[in-house]
């Protein structure tokens, strides 16, 4: 027995890929030929498009009907494995015939198709994968070595009560991670609680204008390429985006997002740099800065956005709004109050991001040990495992029969070729003025712009080329 195999039960066999389905490497049909690309006939996988795991049915890319006789297509229920890449290893099940690129290699299977998808989501598989991959710094493993990969086969009786048994524990898995996430949206609701019980309260303190309390100050520009390696934090919008050798703030500062994440608040008790996209507001003598960052939490300033496109905020908007002030101590007894509640908050985010993350270990530990037999009681009823390997062959032969038949009396759909004009062509059939682009895909020299260039110098005295504000446009004289 292989070192990599575990002990399974007498009834199984440990089996190669190619032996339960047939293997197909995907391809890319040539993007220079445009109708290929021109509808969403054919869904087109590629590796991220297996995010959808188990329910792989959309894609991001399409191909049209057009590039059927030259794209890879495989039937739904395949198990598709991204086998290049950082991304090696990462699996869908299908739910829709489609085509799939070069990156991935497609599982037609002669068993269960989940109870295949299972196992190449199992630890186990994954090792085998990547150690049979090519040690470079792109990992790859081509369609010959993956066909080999060796997978535990169980009698097509236990398959179906194997695959039954995991989903049936993964929803309960699924309810508990559900519930945790949901108890963490509570614990966010519990924050702008807290917030709301100290800054509503009737008679706590007078009213202000933000532009009667402090000025807010715009951050300063600080390209990536001109950072310097160091310890201090820069901010942008959305918080700490790296770190400079120099200081722009010495002090506490509240940051707030001004354009792309646009009133998201930040707080600092150290140096930092906060760059163009933000706004700042410093300490000052008069006021607890904390306070006023903890009071700005409940006016939801992404609703102060002037923009659709581009999200920005101007701070007019802000210094208008009103914030309360009672007196300093009793702004230093509130902050020290949001303070303890929001650590008590945290350490309970915390112990459930941790739950949740044992949780999903089940899941691992759920398919070692189904696939080592012991998730389901054994039956001794079931079909041998030699007959279900005959059986398979002979489903293999038949289907790759089949495809020959259906690719010998499929009707041919003509590609749409392009007509092979020269350029003082194109100019006659268009009848109107066309820009240099327009001309140089629709001539016969698409693919080679230089020639179209010195082609286009040799008819100089039959066209003629007027400057319009967005370039040129060409036409005949």
């Amino acid at each position: 027995m292989n070192k990599n195999q575990k002990k399974v039960p007498d009834t199984w066999k440990w089996v190669a890929l190619s032996d339960i389905g047939i293997i197909v490497t995907g391809n890319t049909p040539s993007t220079r030929i445009k109708e290929y690309y021109q509808s969403d006939d054919i869904p087109f996988y590629k590796p991220t498009d297996l995010e959808q795991g188990i329910n792989t049915i959309a894609s991001k890319q399409y191909l049209s009907k057009y590039a059927k006789d030259v794209a890879r297509l495989i039937p739904s229920n395949s198990v598709l494995v991204t086998c290049i890449g950082a991304t090696i290893g990462k699996t869908g099940l299908l739910i829709k015939d489609g085509a799939f690129n070069q990156q991935i290699n497609g599982i037609i299977p002669f068993i269960n198709s989940k109870y295949l998808y299972y196992y190449c989501k199992t630890t186990q598989f994954q090792k085998e994968l990547l150690s049979k991959a090519s040690s470079t710094t792109i990992p790859i493993l081509n369609k010959s070595k993956f066909e080999l990969i060796r997978i535990p086969l169980a009698p097509i009786e236990e398959q179906n009560r194997i695959v039954e048994k995991i989903e049936e524990l993964f929803s309960e898995i699924d309810k508990s991670i559900d519930n945790l996430n949901i108890a963490k949206i509570k614990t966010n609701n519990s924050m702008f609680s807290i917030y709301n019980q100290v800054f509503n309260k009737n008679n706590f303190g007078a009213e202000f204008r933000i532009r009667d309390l402090c000025t807010i100050n715009y951050g300063k520009s600080l390209i990536k390429k001109e950072r310097k390696s160091g310890q201090i934090p820069v901010y942008g919008s959305n918080g700490i985006i790296g770190y400079h050798n120099e200081t722009y703030i010495e002090k506490s500062v509240i940051i707030i997002g001004r354009k792309g994440s646009v009133g998201e608040l930040q707080f600092s008790e150290e140096k930092c740099y906060p760059i163009d996209t933000t706004y700042y507001i410093e300490e000052y003598e008069s006021f607890n800065l904390k306070f006023l960052f903890y009071q700005l939490q409940i006016k939801n300033l992404r609703q102060l956005s002037t923009s659709t496109t581009i999200p920005g905020l101007n701070r007019e908007n802000i210094y208008d709004l009103k914030v309360v002030m009672p007196t300093l101590e009793e702004q230093e007894l509130a902050v020290k109050y949001i303070d303890e509640k929001l650590n008590d908050i945290q350490m309970l985010k915390i112990e459930i991001d941790e739950n949740i993350n044992k949780t999903k270990l089940i899941y691992s530990k759920i398919l070692q040990e189904a696939f080592q037999g012991n998730l389901v009681n054994q039956i001794n009823t079931y079909t041998p495992i030699n007959n279900l390997l005959e059986n398979i062959e002979k489903e293999k032969n038949q289907y790759l029969l089949s495809q020959r038949e259906i690719i010998k009396n499929r009707p041919k759909i003509k590609r749409m070729e392009k007509e092979k004009l020269s350029i003082i062509q194109v100019l006659e059939k268009i009848k109107r003025p066309i820009t240099p682009k327009q001309l140089w895909e629709d001539s016969m020299y698409s693919d080679n712009i230089e020639k179209f260039y010195s082609e286009l110098k040799k008819i100089q005295d039959k066209i003629i080329e007027e400057k319009v504000e967005k370039g040129s446009l060409i036409s005949l004289k």
